[in-house]
């Protein structure tokens, strides 16, 4: 009889087979298949059956019966369609498995792990997911709320709870009450600070919620929104994407003040210009400030990135993630050096400045929507702003090509393979442009069709424009809006004035806006467009 029991166990699984619908056995190892050789799931009608995915399916039915006090060869109809409709879901869901987890997706492949494992790790991550979103979410409701009754009053959050920076018409527990028919004072960026503080204060929750977004950081779509910045820099500063866009706006100057574009050898010695001094070579590595790392995102896997990481609560024990407060971020003079300081808690210390124009990229990846103030969001821009490189003004730069033209026509230089002294008199221009890369959650504006339905991001991009950036492009990634800037043209008394000035309001989808606002359009229009322009 023990001879007997390998026998047992195959006609158990024949069996099993057997039972199973032949479309459901069909639709299950083709979905299986397409999660094991990385294809969507959508598109699954012509997927080839990986060798190993019927026995994975068969082995499913048999666990899973073997798990039911009713017998394999023993089904009803009602029992057989309530089997199939488990196998199904669990199938499923060792499929999703697979996709979200590259080790999970060798070890099938390799048959050290069943469906049902699989779906049961699959089970345990979505449980995971859950308690991130609560801690996450209510994280952000509790900022909210601190930060409304800090500025309006303890009245002011009554009404219901409501968070949504709506106001509200309580006014008990102490909150003041306008008179009627007067008009309440603004609040200020002492107020705002004060708010900023209150709402930061628990430290046991900062630590909480440091945790759970160090987790959120290995989902594949916040690692799409990184992949997306890095590839944003490489064509920006080492494919030409910075001197195109100096060539348009050179050109533009050049049309509206003498009404056509400068001539051939101009345009070359500008477009060769700019592309030696505004671009990077292949290994020169690009100085990255990455603002809200929890963990460490832009890692080896990225190459030539200088990436300085900060956050607010970075993740405990990670030597690699400044901890620093971005908003109040001491900007020191561009020749000075990053002031840091020992703490206890945490092993990289703590920024208190940075120089100015010290980076070439600023990454702002889901930190926006986390501020609960909506002229935080832009004051973090301008905070950004400082720390970018700015390029002359077009007319100075066409100038200077057109110097260095004159001047080659005489010794028949080539732009290709002069010097940058032999390029004229052009030592002193500046070329050099920083790249702003934003992206955040859906939180921020719903998914349109088309840009010119995206409110709250025309609203965020004209805002981000008259800081002294122009708009270059917006794309929707798989949960996250993301948005690209480039360093406009600003003279150095612009520049000093972006330390005081006063920050605009950008709200998000889920906030009412108390009072209009008209956004300025900054150094033109281009954010209307919408459309990639480099």
């Amino acid at each position: 009889m023990r001879g007997a029991a390998p026998w047992i166990a195959v006609l158990v699984i024949m069996a099993t087979a057997d039972a199973l619908e032949p479309k459901l056995r069909l639709f299950l190892e083709r979905r299986v298949s397409a999660a094991l050789t990385g294809v969507a799931s959508g598109r699954i009608d012509n997927v080839a059956i990986h060798e190993r995915v019927p026995a994975l399916v068969d082995g499913l039915a048999a666990d899973l019966d073997g798990r039911s006090s009713a017998a394999a060869d023993a089904l009803n109809p009602a029992d057989l369609k309530k089997r199939s409709a488990r196998v199904h879901k669990v199938a499923v869901q060792a499929a999703l498995a697979i996709e979200n987890d590259p080790a999970l997706r060798v070890a099938c492949a390799n048959g050290e792990v069943g469906l049902l494992q699989l779906a049961e790790a699959q089970s345990q991550r979505r449980r995971a997911a859950v308690q991130m979103y609560n801690v996450i979410n209510g994280h952000h409701r509790e900022m909210r709320k601190v930060a409304k009754t800090a500025i309006e009053g303890p009245g002011s959050s009554a009404a219901g709870g409501r968070d949504d920076g709506g106001s509200s018409s309580g006014s008990s527990d102490g909150g003041i009450a306008p008179a009627s028919g007067a008009a309440s004072a603004a609040p200020t960026a002492a107020d705002d600070a004060e708010a900023w503080r209150h709402a930061t204060a628990d430290e046991s929750s900062l630590r909480e919620y440091a945790a759970a977004a160090t987790q959120i950081g290995t989902r594949a779509w916040v690692r799409a929104g990184i992949d997306w910045s890095v590839a944003q820099a490489n064509g920006f500063f080492r494919e030409g994407g910075s001197a195109r866009l100096t060539k348009r706006e050179v050109l533009g100057y050049s049309y509206a003040t003498s009404g056509g574009p400068p001539d051939g050898p101009t345009v070359e010695w500008l477009m060769c210009t700019a592309a030696a001094e505004g671009g990077r070579a292949p290994t020169e590595p690009l100085r990255l400030l990455d603002v809200g790392s929890c963990g460490t995102l832009f890692d080896a896997r990225y190459e030539a990135l200088a990436c300085t990481a900060l956050d607010l609560c970075p993740q405990e024990g990670n030597g690699h993630v400044l901890q620093c407060d971005f908003l109040q971020l001491g900007i020191g003079p561009s020749d000075g050096a990053p002031a840091i300081e020992p703490h206890e808690r945490f092993p990289a210390g703590r920024l208190t400045s940075l120089p100015a124009a010290s980076f070439d990229v600023v990454v702002l990846s889901l930190v926006l929507s986390y501020l609960p103030i909506p002229r935080q969001r832009h004051a973090m821009i301008l905070k950004a702003r400082q720390l970018l490189p700015t390029p002359d003004a077009c007319s100075t730069q066409l100038t200077a090509a057109a110097q260095a033209a004159a001047q080659a026509a005489m010794h028949d230089a080539d732009p290709a393979t002069s010097s940058g002294v032999s390029r004229g008199e052009i030592s002193g221009v500046r070329w050099r442009r920083g790249l702003l890369l934003i992206v955040d959650t859906y939180s921020v504006d719903r998914r349109a069709r088309s840009w010119r339905d995206q409110t709250r991001l025309r609203e965020w991009a004209a805002a981000i424009e008259s800081a002294g950036f122009v708009f270059l492009r917006h794309v929707t990634l798989q949960r996250s809006h993301a948005l690209a800037f480039a360093t406009a043209p600003m003279s150095d008394a612009e520049l000093a004035a972006l330390a005081t000035r006063e920050p605009m309001e950008m709200h998000m989808k889920r906030e009412q806006r108390a009072q209009g606002w008209e956004a300025g359009m900054g150094h033109g229009a281009s954010w209307a467009a919408g459309t990639d322009l480099v």
